[in-house]
């Protein structure tokens, strides 16, 4: 059974780029933890998720909206 890690890592050296992240790995890509993440969901300042059947995805298009909105305020 190939593991998700497995998986990612065939894609980035088959120069597929990623079109989604699970929570999990939102989080592990912006070096936050899963309880801040919920936080900033529960106040609305999370990233859209995409539900995929039992699963939640956050879509590249949505991170990047997200830095966006958060750009803003910031600023």
């Amino acid at each position: 059974m190939v593991k998700k890690v497995q998986r990612a890592a065939a894609l980035a050296k088959a120069g597929i780029p990623t079109a989604g992240f699970s929570r999990t790995q939102f989080c592990a890509r912006w070096d936050i933890s899963p309880g801040f993440y919920l936080k900033m969901q529960r106040e609305g300042i999370g990233p859209r998720e995409t539900r995929l059947c039992e699963r939640f995805v956050i879509t590249v298009e949505d991170e990047q909206e997200w830095i966006r909105r958060r750009q803003e305020a910031a600023a």
